[in-house]
């Protein structure tokens, strides 16, 4: 998948490609979307744990943000569990 926020601060991209993943509505887009976002929230966490710069606040942001595309993750290959079983 192409970044479509390269130049971006990573604090700024790993939240637009979150943001981008949760509102995909192309379920074909839709898991390259949440690995593009799960990969710029460890860049940004391997940023912050080099510099030893992050606050708390910031951890729980990102917890929540790689909780959420993991659960949008299981529900859409929930979804397309089912199709197959459809199919067959």
């Amino acid at each position: 998948m192409t970044d479509i926020n390269a130049g971006c601060s990573n604090s700024d991209n790993w939240k637009r490609l979150f943001q981008s993943a949760m509102l995909e509505l192309d379920k074909t887009k839709l898991p390259g979307r949440i690995r593009d976002a799960q990969q710029a929230i460890v860049n940004h966490m391997e940023e912050f744990f080099k510099k030893e710069t992050t606050t708390p606040d910031e951890h729980q942001k990102l917890y929540d943000a790689l909780t959420s595309l993991r659960d949008l993750q299981r529900l859409c290959q929930k979804c397309e569990d089912r199709v197959c079983e459809r199919k067959l």
